[in-house]
């Protein structure tokens, strides 16, 4: 099921991508966003389900740094929204980027290791899944590195919900036209729902699974929190089918402004019509 979510995400990212336009641009981070999960979630089926050698000495360990973009990402997804569509970065927002930064650091050691190394780690984490938080890192540790991505990406969920929930009560000084308010807002609540029900069951996981082991993973409390976490996972890649305005990025506000156009333009004819007329009687 792993690996079907996450191709799913592949996909939705490229159809995203295909109908990206100057109305959606906002849609770039949520691409991005996207493919980092899905590469994520081929990571943890490489090493739990298929057991390829191969896909986990490209995928674990070296794709660490990209996992640290989630957060920011998803931020600047809802900050781009919330600023009327303006996608560019200022300066301080790099620093958002520190922590890829420093995980990129920490990983590069291991970056640069000849890919035989890599497979044979690869084999090692794959028969004993727990040899993950044994991995030597300079800068920080394995476990601290195993817990740092829910953590930290569920705090830019809350981050996300606080930010966009105060731009909703104050719509007459926000730069989001009112009624695209109304029509995404039920994509923005249900896709923060279902990340937080994501990433918080992946937090509580990560935490116990760093006090009490990899024995611990087999406790039914602990499954049943793994399976709430996959289906949320789930339901957030698919839950953007369901918003088309969202997906295809349909240009509302040039239909809008169309439409006001045109009527514009009868009322004009309609005026001159009746100047004519008038200038004849």
């Amino acid at each position: 099921m792993l690996l079907s979510i996450s191709n799913a995400a592949i996909i939705i990212s490229f159809v995203l991508l295909f109908f990206l336009n100057k109305t959606n641009r906002a849609n770039i981070y949520l691409i991005i966003f996207f493919l980092i999960n899905s590469i994520y979630g081929l990571g943890s089926h490489s090493i739990v389900y298929s057991k390829s050698p191969f896909w986990v000495a490209i995928l674990f360990i070296n794709t660490m740094p990209l996992y640290a973009l989630s957060g920011p990402i998803l931020y600047f997804y809802f900050r781009t929204i919330l600023n009327g569509g303006d996608a560019r970065l200022r300066a301080w927002d790099y620093l958002h980027f520190l922590p890829a930064f420093v995980l990129l650091l920490n990983v590069i050691p291991h970056i640069l290791t000849p890919f035989d190394y890599k497979m044979e780690m690869a084999e090692e984490v794959i028969r004993n899944t727990s040899k993950v938080i044994m991995i030597d890192q300079p800068l920080i540790s394995s476990k601290l590195n195993f817990a740092f991505r829910p953590f930290h990406v569920f705090i830019y969920i809350i981050l996300c919900a606080v930010t966009y929930f105060r731009h909703v009560k104050k719509q007459h000084e926000s730069l989001i036209p009112t009624f695209k308010i109304r029509w995404n807002r039920n994509w923005y609540f249900i896709f923060l729902l279902f990340l937080f029900f994501t990433f918080l069951p992946y937090l509580i996981i990560s935490i116990i699974y760093l006090l009490y082991g990899a024995e611990a993973l087999t406790n039914q409390f602990v499954i049943m929190t793994i399976n709430v976490s996959t289906a949320s996972f789930f339901f957030s890649n698919l839950s953007i089918l369901l918003f088309p305005k969202e997906l295809y990025g349909i240009p509302f506000l040039g239909k809008l402004i169309k439409n006001l156009g045109d009527e514009q333009s009868e009322m004009e004819n309609e005026i001159h019509f009746n100047k004519k007329a008038s200038s004849f009687f």
